[in-house]
Order: structure tokens, then sequence, then C-alpha cells
């Protein structure tokens, strides 16, 4: 089954990604989902991070100064 999750945000800040994630969970249960995410200090915040391991989400971070796993960062 396939989910799309779409949601617009006009930066990225600790609120913004808090925001996401609280609707991302809303429409999927992020209990053991992997979430693979960049080393943006608004994704490694303890908010974030105790927000995502209270929902039982497993955390991965891509390894410092490796875009080229990123595929965001073909776009800009």
């Amino acid at each position: 089954m396939k989910i799309i999750f779409h949601h617009v945000t006009y930066s990225t800040n600790i609120a913004s990604v808090e925001n996401f994630f609280k609707k991302l969970d809303k429409k999927i249960d992020l209990t053991d989902k992997v979430i693979v995410m960049d080393n943006h200090g608004a994704h490694k915040s303890n908010i974030i991070l105790e927000f995502l391991e209270t929902e039982g989400a497993i955390l991965e971070f891509l390894p410092v100064n490796s875009s080229y796993f990123n595929p965001i960062e073909t776009i800009w």
C-alpha cells in the first residue's frame, strides 16, 4: 500500500519539523518506522529526538557532509 504525505512549510526550524512529524504520526503510526534524516540542526534538536523516541520511531542520520546520500541535494 502506498501512502502519500504532503506537507508545505516555508522554513525548516524546530517548530516546523515537529509539526511535520506530528501530522505524519496522525497519518501513519511512527512506531517501528525508520526515519532517515540529514544533520540539520532542527532534525537533531532534543524536542524532535524526544518526540520521535516517544512515538517509537527508529532514527538514522546520514553521515556528515554526505550530500550524495541525500536526494534532495540534487534540487539545490
